[in-house]
């Protein structure tokens, strides 16, 4: 994995600096949270949890910040971010127009009750992303933590490949 690090490290430009979780429940929300802290000052949190700092609004990202896209302020009459992907790809389309951003974090979630294909549906928002930053000269790094198994009915190692292919570093953990 060190590898993977120095690669991805040594492409940024020196005005990339924060790093954007945008996940689809608490647990990994409050895990990156943990593990931000090692190596971070500052750190915004939606929704906090007394240890963060606190978004303004849950929409606008800022500095270091981490997402629980499934809190209730995004799921209220609306599908959980694990099923339907839309409010995920919106809000990394919305982190794209921040050139100081440096690495989108995010989990994915296999098994039932989710989303069917939710690496394919990621696949083009990733490959656009990245190629925006890249336009610019500098670099998008986005990690996703896999979670599932080869049973699960969107099987883990295709997922793993389709984000693969649209340039992700997949994990399968944080």
């Amino acid at each position: 994995m060190s590898d993977v690090i120095e690669s991805e490290t040594k492409r940024f430009s020196p005005k990339q600096k924060y790093v954007r979780a945008l996940f689809a429940g608490g647990s990994f929300a409050d895990e990156a949270s943990v593990i931000f802290s090692r190596f971070f000052d500052r750190v915004h949190m939606y929704p906090s949890n007394g240890n963060r700092l606190s978004l303004d609004h849950p929409l606008i990202s800022k500095e270091h910040c981490i997402v629980d896209l499934g809190e209730d302020y995004f799921t209220k009459g609306k599908l959980h971010p694990m099923i339907d992907p839309t409010p995920r790809i919106s809000r990394i389309v919305k982190e794209v127009e921040d050139k100081e951003v440096r690495v989108i974090l995010m989990d994915v979630v296999l098994g039932y009750g989710a989303h069917p294909d939710p690496g394919g549906a990621l696949v083009e928002v990733i490959l656009d992303a990245k190629r925006k930053f890249e336009e610019l000269g500098g670099y998008l790094s986005v990690i996703v933590s896999l979670c599932g198994t080869e049973e699960d009915p969107q099987n883990y190692s295709e997922q793993k490949a389709k984000l693969e292919r649209s340039g992700a570093v997949v994990t399968d953990s944080s």
